[in-house]
């Protein structure tokens, strides 16, 4: 007798507690509501080079990524060059404004696979082709930009992706294209 009302005070404060059961069931969706909300972000990983990725009212394509090595050379004879203990690394890319005014390029970002995030080198300019030099440059409605950026990078960075924005200078939304490096 003892033994059978053990069992039940049990299995009644095992419910009462999170255990398994009936009374358990509605609170799983509301668990699984935050890994849904945060599902779109992953899901723009399927991005990769070449394809058009559209955030919000930018449009966007990476063109062309490219290991640099620990040296940065320029063709101008009174830059020297740069050096890094790690990588430096260029993406080439174009962006197009869908709004119906200007909007001001601020960039793109990198993530590695340990989830670390890296903004482009300050000193890239002089590096890159003039012309491709966007940074803060006003991008007027539905004109494509071709932009180059270069990113100064710890050796073991790997499992690179791009982040790409809807061209609002703070916030906003994001997606993420695989770099394949």
């Amino acid at each position: 007798k003892h033994l059978t009302l053990t069992i039940l005070i049990i299995t009644l404060l095992s419910l009462a507690c999170g255990g398994s059961g009936s009374q358990n069931q509605p609170a799983a969706p509301a668990a699984d509501q935050p890994a849904a909300e945060s599902k779109p972000a992953e899901a723009p990983a399927s991005y990769t080079i070449g394809q058009d990725v559209q955030v919000g009212e930018a449009k966007w394509k990476i063109l062309e990524v490219k290991y640099l090595g620990q040296e940065l050379k320029s063709d101008n004879e009174f830059m020297e060059p740069k050096k890094t203990n790690g990588n430096f690394v260029l993406v080439r890319l174009q962006v197009e404004n869908g709004k119906t005014e200007a909007a001001t390029y601020a960039g793109i970002s990198l993530v590695d696979d340990k989830g670390r995030k890296f903004e482009r080198y300050s000193e890239q300019f002089g590096y890159i082709p003039n012309e491709e030099a966007c940074v803060l440059e006003q991008l007027n409605p539905n004109l494509a930009k071709t932009c180059s950026e270069i990113f100064e990078l710890p050796a073991d960075a790997k499992g690179l992706k791009a982040l790409v924005g809807d061209l609002e200078m703070f916030g906003g939304s994001e997606a993420q294209v695989d770099l394949g490096l």
